[in-house]
């Protein structure tokens, strides 16, 4: 008898048949125990094993083949770079020892020669070693201490010590000098698959909403940064309704084809400052993006119309087309209703765009002046608010021909929620997705919501001081520069007692919003949202009574309406489930790799300008008698929560008292790890 466990990749170095009949040795008749997993992969079999018991001559038990090619590979790139002659002596013994492994086994010598990291088990192992090197797992807590064990006894235990492990990674030309570490652990959770990424948006298929999609005539501005790819959301005004347009993109990808269940499976778009891996392929993109006039855009819409106390009155969901939408940058927007520190501009300036007209002029002020008292009733309503200053690596590349990108880093600061055109995009995006959610709990429609919960202490959002607001103006003065690392730290502080955010097929409320709410306007890049127009489209098909769009061919006609619905219904808390547990995944990950850019960035400027950081302290408690307190702290009976005023990184310091909420400090900087994302600091 066997147990079941994946150890070790068996390489598929000998015939099928021969691989039969060693899996037949394997197995035998319990005369050897072991541990195995055979599969069908590609036409042969790869065998997982590890013998419990004993050595047997005829295959190799101690170590699988992949490990020997795998050890060998790996100490031929370090000797091409070995550092001494001791080293290099080490390195050349322990490959000779395993080219006799190699030649036991009778296996192929080549195999043993360096090759690129797309071989399956250098590709797990190299994951291995990079978690490692991020202090992700302890080495001998993990199956794959044999990729050291050779290695120790060249390098010592020193090897072992994650610093060390990764200059042997990049030493090795297994990872890039510029390469992120923890982008190529994370990689096999992020990257889509290469048939995915090439893969045409669907043209061919009719619109099956065709009969009923209506031309909209009324300029739609989207409002976004001048380098955004995928225009998701426009913004129009006519009498009294406002409208909010989102690209429709479930037009070019049917809900039944393989490609939405891939976007279901990676869940969310992934920004990391060097690249950007999409959730839809870039075909599908290209063609569901809001174009600019005169190119056609389709579009999903909800409009709706308000009293003069701001209540809305009416709302409905539009299925539309658009050959009047237009782009419109931030600054641009800002510079129109003359919140950006500058002179307020007008038509015919050069700083706007050449289509801006005095009517266009008219819409932006009312849309402006609609979103400051919303965002007024919001507040008086109990919902969060939060400006929170955000400092962000931004990546230069040095030299865009070079074989291996390298890349200047600069630490830049926004305050995302601080000027109009921001607040005007926040305040009609919330109230779209608002709409939306309401419209399916009236019509009794599958729904993603968008909810989240109170923390431990609902009371602290009424305690809460929000003492320290920043115009925009303000920010040009160093005095107001140096409130910012509050705003950050006391910013934080709120979302921290605020629950994560999750997708639940129940409405039950967003704390933060005091309202119901829903994800709608990001289709490109969220995948909720996409699920959302696909099922708004099914309702509005079903009223006219044609087939369900998320029907197959098995499935119920528009006449069974209502079990389409539970079908939609039961499969549904499932989906949001797991992608909220893949969203909040990635979210981490992204953070993390914005933090280990900053690092890269501090440790750059530590070098160059000397070791002292400024801190502002932030959150300060007595914690002596803490479970927190439990390890020896020495005289350190206080623990803080300080901000790196120049990278916005957060630390907690422990200490004896002297430090106070609201103070700045120094600190002098022993070391950066940019990889493990760890400073060792000493206080001045």
């Amino acid at each position: 008898k066997a147990t079941v466990s994946v150890l070790y990749c068996w390489e598929r170095e000998r015939e099928r048949a021969g691989k039969r009949k060693m899996l037949r040795r394997l197995l035998g008749k319990g005369s050897r125990r072991c541990s195995y997993l055979a599969d069908h992969v590609n036409g042969s079999f790869e065998v997982w094993s590890t013998p419990m018991l004993g050595e047997a001559k005829e295959y190799p038990s101690a170590e699988t083949v992949s490990q020997i090619l795998l050890k060998g590979r790996l100490m031929k790139r370090l000797h091409a770079t070995a550092e001494s002659e001791t080293e290099k002596k080490l390195l050349q013994e322990g490959i000779e020892k395993m080219l006799k492994k190699v030649k036991k086994y009778n296996f192929k010598e080549d195999r043993m020669e360096p090759n690129e990291r797309n071989n399956a088990s250098d590709k797990l192992a190299l994951n291995v070693l990079l978690r490692y090197t991020l202090r992700q797992g302890s080495i001998t807590q993990m199956t794959f201490d044999w990729i050291l064990r050779d290695l120790i006894d060249i390098y010592g235990f020193k090897i072992l010590q994650p610093e060390e492990m990764a200059g042997m990674l990049i030493r090795s030309g297994l990872v890039g000098k510029e390469e992120n570490m923890l982008v190529l652990a994370n990689k096999a959770n992020l990257e889509p698959p290469t048939w995915y990424l090439e893969a045409m948006a669907d043209t061919e298929t009719p619109d099956d909403c065709a009969d009923f999609r209506v031309n909209i005539e009324e300029r739609c501005y989207a409002i976004d940064d001048p380098s955004t790819f995928e225009v998701d959301d426009a913004i129009s005004i006519k009498d009294d309704w406002v409208t909010v347009h989102v690209a429709d993109v479930s037009r070019y990808m049917s809900y039944n084809s393989e490609l939405r269940t891939t976007a279901q499976g990676l869940a969310t778009t992934v920004y990391f400052p060097e690249r950007v891996l999409t959730m839809l392929p870039r075909s599908v993109i290209e063609s569901g993006t809001l174009k600019p006039h005169p190119a056609e855009s389709y579009m999903l819409s909800v409009a709706f119309k308000f009293d003069e106390n701001l209540n809305v009155v009416d709302r409905k969901i539009i299925v539309g087309k658009t050959t009047n939408c237009v782009r419109i940058t931030y600054d641009q927007v800002d510079s129109v209703t003359g919140d950006n520190g500058k002179e307020k501009q007008t038509t015919g300036s050069s700083d706007l765009p050449e289509w801006f007209n005095d009517n266009d002029a008219a819409n932006i002020t009312k849309l402006n002046d609609l979103a400051k008292r919303l965002r007024k009733k919001r507040d008086g309503n109990g919902a969060l608010m939060i400006m929170r200053p955000e400092w962000y690596p931004s990546l230069t590349v040095r030299d865009p021909e070079a074989e291996t990108l390298e890349y200047d880093v600069d630490v830049k600061l926004r305050v995302n929620t601080q000027f109009d055109s921001r607040k005007i995009v926040e305040e009609f995006m919330i109230m779209a997705g608002h709409s939306v959610a309401e419209v399916c709990l009236e019509h009794d429609i599958p729904c993603p919501y968008r909810v989240t919960t109170a923390g431990e202490d609902d009371s602290f959002y009424q305690s809460f001081s929000s003492a320290v607001k920043l115009s925009p103006v303000e920010l040009d003065s160093e005095q107001n520069l140096e409130s910012l690392p509050a705003m950050y730290e006391q910013g934080t502080r709120k979302l921290k007692n605020q629950k994560a955010a999750f997708y639940s097929s129940m409405c039950i409320g967003h704390v933060a919003l005091k309202d119901t709410y829903s994800h709608f306007t990001s289709p490109l890049r969220r995948y909720p949202d996409l699920l959302l127009h696909y099922h708004l489209k099914d309702w509005l098909v079903s009223k006219n009574g044609k087939k369900s769009i998320v029907a197959n061919e098995s499935s119920p006609t528009a006449s069974e309406e209502t079990v389409i619905n539970e079908i939609l219904k039961k499969t549904l808390p499932v989906v949001c489930e797991r992608v909220s547990a893949v969203s909040n995944s990635k979210k981490k990950v992204m953070q993390m790799v914005n933090e280990t850019w900053l690092l890269r960035a501090m440790k750059r400027d530590c070098e160059k300008n000397g070791n002292e950081v400024k801190l502002y302290v932030g959150e300060t408690n007595w914690i002596a008698a803490s479970p927190e307190h439990s390890v020896s702290r020495g005289n350190c009976d206080y623990c803080s929560t300080m901000v790196l005023v120049d990278y916005g990184l957060m630390e907690k310091v422990y200490h004896d008292g002297r430090y106070r909420e609201g103070m700045t400090a120094k600190a002098t900087v022993d070391a950066v790890e940019p990889n493990s994302r760890e400073i060792s600091m000493r206080m001045i």
